[in-house]
């Protein structure tokens, strides 16, 4: 499982990103946009997700 680089994740453009199977455990995404992203089997274990746009068009705002 490959590990990602937390401040990779603040303001970054991850549209149909493939991010299955990787570990995001941990991470914060801060106004991210993951429109369209494979989260499939990423680890996502204590990840906070701040107004970022989710896979399905939504916007997490916690």
């Amino acid at each position: 499982m490959e590990r990602v680089n937390r401040d990779e994740l603040i303001r970054r453009n991850l549209i149909g990103a493939n991010l299955s199977e990787t570990d995001l455990g941990g991470c914060d995404f801060w106004e991210a946009n993951l429109t369209r992203a494979n989260l499939e089997g990423a680890n996502l274990r204590c990840t906070t997700f701040r107004n970022t746009i989710m896979p399905d068009g939504t916007v997490r705002k916690s």
